[in-house]
């Protein structure tokens, strides 16, 4: 199934529940939810982003809400400087809640999914 006009999916911030979502790089439409600029030394870097995924992040007890990704690899600086910025902070409009995130591409970058830090994410072929 595909699905349009999803901004984000939020796997629960409470307890420990341990929530899983796999997402297939071809399930996902390219969109352009969000622009969203995540250089955070001095310059604009955007990046337009498809969906965003959030959860519960760096619990105690060790139960942290999973992503399990197909057809994606993580941006390694998303500043686009030549650095090494893995993250950005944004405030998005649907908790109004601010977020760290890390940023994955499909292979011909047309498609970008933003995963809160912290969530385990495991990329499976």
């Amino acid at each position: 199934a595909k699905f349009a006009g999803v901004e984000m999916v939020d796997l629960g911030d409470t307890g420990n529940h341990d929530r899983t979502v796999t997402i297939n790089a071809a399930d996902v439409l390219s969109t352009t939810n969000v622009t969203v600029d995540t250089n955070s030394t001095g310059g604009t870097t955007n990046h337009d982003i498809d969906l965003f995924v959030i959860g519960d992040a760096d619990n105690a007890g060790g139960s942290d809400d999973n992503v399990n990704l197909t057809g994606f690899t993580q941006i390694a600086d998303v500043s686009g400087q030549g650095g090494v910025q893995s993250t950005f902070s944004y405030t998005d409009a649907v908790t109004g809640a601010a977020h760290t995130y890390t940023l994955w591409q499909n292979g011909d970058g047309t498609v970008k999914v933003a995963i809160e830090s912290g969530l385990d994410t495991t990329i499976v072929p």
